[in-house]
């Protein structure tokens, strides 16, 4: 984790470098100056490890919020309707309104298990059992073994 401590001992060390550096006359003098300089430069050294560890962690951070927003995107686009889930998205159309914009239209996906939704978190397409029950189509979870009943045209 990053250290403000680090910081403030390299500092501290340059305001000594800079105090041995007025005197600078002799050679124990330079072999002190040198050591300063040595241990000024594994702080920094130290500050940027810290740095480089914090950087890496803010992008799993950052990655990990985009990845989330996109789960409650996802979820936000089911939308239950004759028994059944329907995934929603919108489109934009080739049609354009009165000012020029693409219009935009949704896009249903579907049908998908409740079932399979509810319980188990997953989106799971129903499969059109080629049966019909009036005017519904009788689709089949894949998973359950379970029947639903629900139209085929768009919701």
């Amino acid at each position: 984790m990053f250290d403000p401590a680090s910081i403030s001992a390299a500092l501290g060390s340059a305001k000594v470098i800079l105090e041995l550096l007025k005197n600078a006359n002799d050679a124990q003098l330079a072999i002190k100056i040198s050591g300063e300089v040595a241990n000024v430069q594994g702080r920094l050294i130290d500050v940027q490890q810290q740095a480089l560890a914090l950087q890496n962690e803010n992008q799993e951070l950052r990655d990990e919020i985009r990845q989330m927003k996109r789960a409650i995107e996802d979820e936000a686009s089911f939308q239950f309707m004759h028994g059944v889930y329907w995934k929603t998205s919108t489109i934009l159309t080739l049609e354009q309104d009165e000012e020029g914009n693409r219009v935009k239209a949704t896009h249903w996906e579907g049908p998908f298990c409740p079932l399979c939704k509810d319980v188990n978190g997953r989106a799971v397409r129903l499969k059109n059992s080629g049966q019909r029950m009036g005017t519904d189509v009788v689709w089949e979870c894949e998973v359950h073994k379970t029947d639903y009943e629900a139209p085929t045209m768009q919701p």
